[in-house]
């Protein structure tokens, strides 16, 4: 409870900055988050929290270093556990992935996530994270790559929808406008057979405004002269 006491406080300072009180508290929670995750009863999801919490807080005061310490430490903590099944591989893969959202570097845990992509054959998310990594580090044929290793696992609509967005993201980073055109209309037909009607619209809405851009994208560049 202590652990999990002092994660809800921290979440209310980073959710609550600049307010100069969310300074003022942050920087009496630190030592209480320290303290939490020196001890073995703090549970890993209350772990995870604290870390990224103290990351985030690092980051609003343009402390880079001290977030990237934060970050490595839960990193090294991460790699010391021998999943027990796939469910806990994922959620250690999930705690890498939102670390790596903070402080950056995905390189640093591609190692891994490509390690689950090969140990869980038949999970699409593992083949997803790759590429977003991938995408992320500007290895843009990698991350095509893995989305059509993910396509090639049973995904679901919702799972096409999310790979065929993230190719389409690679491949116009590529410089390959009409393929990711292509890749997008895919995951609008995806999308748009998702079960969950908040999902379903979502993601339609989301695709719909990305192939408009593309699409005035694409007339602009016509127009120019020669």
């Amino acid at each position: 409870m202590f652990g999990r006491t002092v994660m809800e406080g921290m979440w209310c300072v980073v959710q609550a900055q600049p307010e100069k009180w969310a300074d003022a508290a942050g920087k009496a929670l630190a030592p209480l988050a320290e303290q939490a995750l020196a001890s073995r009863a703090t549970v890993r999801d209350h772990r995870d929290e604290l870390y990224r919490t103290l990351m985030y807080f690092a980051m609003a005061h343009e402390d880079k270093d001290g977030a990237t310490k934060w970050g490595e430490r839960w990193l090294r903590e991460l790699d010391s556990i021998t999943p027990a099944d796939r469910e806990e591989r994922s959620a250690l893969d999930i705690a890498r992935v939102e670390n790596i959202q903070i402080i950056g570097d995905p390189q640093r845990i591609l190692p891994a996530l490509l390690a689950s992509e090969r140990a869980l054959p038949d999970d699409f998310n593992a083949s997803l994270r790759v590429a977003q990594m991938e995408s992320a580090n500007k290895e843009y044929d990698e991350a095509i790559a893995a989305c059509d290793r993910g396509l090639a696992r049973p995904a679901g609509p919702l799972g096409r929808s999310w790979l065929l967005q993230t190719k389409a993201g690679a491949l116009a980073e590529k410089g390959r406008s009409l393929e990711a055109q292509q890749a997008l209309e895919e995951a609008l037909k995806a999308a748009q057979a998702i079960a969950v009607e908040s999902s379903r619209h979502n993601n339609v809405a989301r695709i719909e405004q990305r192939l408009q851009q593309m699409r005035d994208e694409q007339r602009k560049n016509q127009k120019k002269p020669e």
